[in-house]
């Protein structure tokens, strides 16, 4: 990604895992701060104290604003809690969005992103998304780790 954007990556994990991948977004810890913002926060249970020079969170059940969001996020060294977080925030606030709150959420994230999704893809899935958002207890987020090698690709 950092070679080429969102574009190289997608052919990256086409050709490292022979799978098709036709739309792509990228967020960073500021675009997370902005959608956890924008959706009035999520309640998370902190398994531990976060405290070092720029986090200050302790254990327990929190209300993370789009701040206390990405200083949880940026805390964890391993990468794990951004999972999490981002899962309880769908499953929190992303799935009970009226369309017209979906639309607006959706305009605001595309302008802010790196992606290939275009208002066209969105309101094409947007009655699959609803379905979708009905289950309630089907969200699966998944990270991909490592990096990509140009001189070891398939």
């Amino acid at each position: 990604y950092q070679q080429g954007g969102g574009i190289s990556a997608v052919r990256a994990v086409r050709q490292a895992l022979r799978v098709s991948v036709d739309r792509y977004a990228v967020f960073d810890e500021d675009d997370l701060l902005v959608l956890a913002d924008t959706l009035g926060g999520v309640e998370y249970q902190l398994e531990q104290d976060m405290v070092n020079s720029q986090t200050s969170l302790r254990q327990g059940l929190q209300t993370l604003d789009g701040a206390r969001f990405r200083d949880a996020i940026l805390f964890d060294e391993n990468f794990e809690l951004d999972l999490s977080l981002t899962k309880a925030l769908i499953e929190q606030k992303i799935i009970f969005l009226t369309a017209e709150a979906a639309d607006a959420l959706f305009e605001k994230m595309t302008g802010l992103l790196d992606t290939n999704l275009s208002y066209y893809d969105y309101a094409g899935r947007k009655d699959a998304l609803q379905a979708w958002a009905a289950k309630k207890d089907n969200v699966q987020i998944f990270s991909l780790s490592g990096a990509y090698d140009p001189d070891n690709s398939l």
